[in-house]
């Protein structure tokens, strides 16, 4: 069924009629079957197609890359790609890093995700393990993330024609000294065999080891599309707010009302008369810190999601 399959070669270059094209596979894996993919939607002829190798298991010293960024491939079981945001489609995926020489390979779901970006020909995604455990991404690796997760989203990046905006915003966070910045990693993406492009592998922003430090506390969002969310409520002020944590299955009516409160306590203290007072100001609810320094990367960076869809947590 060719789920655990792995890219062997990608077909960059317009053939000629009445030429014959030839390419080193540097795969050290042994396989039964090998298969080629054509591009979706369009017409692709090839006279004849033949394999060369060595019989035998082989091993897993040497995969192939697309390009020098680690590649992701994902194959999702029911041969179609995800189609929205509700429903996980059982999948599996390969990443492949470091020149070739390492691996994961593991169960997962594929879902989209996003909000505007989804409406992009160049779809967002979200995967999970499906094994039932967390895991780094590129382990073993100078590039290995931080925080060992379930949930990982794959950013599109399709309004960006340099694919590195977001990334140096990243940058940029980490060197202000901002308590958190989302783990990332531009990856080549190949769903169900046909290559997707590059994207941005980030931390699923949550409250948990090694993300946002409030695995104890709350997490929430000004958030623009919060009226698609499951936990959210509207300010006093008309304040759009999605509650991350707790989830939706384990939060409790007390902590929603807590937070509804506290968040009115706040936005009441910023637009009083005495919102500078040191005891009774905004400084009672804002930790002024952190707050100046994500002002000033959202306005050197131009993000004007800054203030829909910022992420406060207690």
């Amino acid at each position: 069924d060719f789920l655990d399959a792995v890219p062997l070669y990608l077909i960059s270059e317009t053939g000629e009629i009445g030429t014959i094209d030839h390419a080193d596979v540097c795969v050290s894996r042994g396989f039964r079957y090998v298969r080629y993919l054509g591009p979706d939607n369009a017409r692709c002829n090839i006279a004849e197609l033949e394999f060369y190798g060595y019989e035998g298991a082989g091993d897993d010293s040497r995969f192939y890359q697309l390009t020098n960024l680690p590649t992701l491939s994902i194959h999702v079981h029911s041969g179609q790609e995800p189609y929205d945001k509700t429903h996980d489609l059982e999948s599996n995926m390969t990443l492949v890093y470091d020149n070739g020489t390492r691996i994961q390979e593991y169960p997962i779901t594929t879902r989209l995700r996003g909000n505007a970006s989804i409406q992009f020909p160049k779809k967002p995604y979200r995967i999970k393990f499906n094994d039932g455990k967390s895991h780094h991404m590129l382990k073993d690796s100078p590039l290995e993330s931080p925080a060992k997760a379930k949930k990982w989203t794959l950013i599109n990046n399709y309004g960006d024609k340099t694919l590195m905006r977001n990334i140096l915003a990243f940058e940029i966070s980490k060197r202000v000294g901002m308590p958190y910045t989302p783990y990332c990693q531009p990856v080549d993406v190949i769903m169900n065999g046909q290559y997707k492009g590059c994207y941005q592998l980030c931390d699923q922003v949550e409250a948990a080891k090694g993300r946002v430090d409030a695995k104890d506390g709350y997490l929430v969002e000004i958030d623009a599309y919060a009226y698609s969310e499951d936990v959210w409520f509207s300010s006093n002020r008309g304040t759009p707010v999605t509650i991350k944590h707790p989830d939706e299955d384990e939060i409790t009516q007390d902590q929603r009302k807590f937070i509804n409160d506290y968040f009115n306590q706040m936005e009441a203290a910023v637009f009083s008369s005495n919102y500078t007072d040191q005891e009774e100001g905004y400084r009672r609810y804002l930790d002024l810190d952190s707050f100046l320094k994500n002002f000033i990367v959202g306005e050197f960076a131009g993000n004007t999601d800054t203030y829909w869809s910022v992420y406060m947590y207690k």
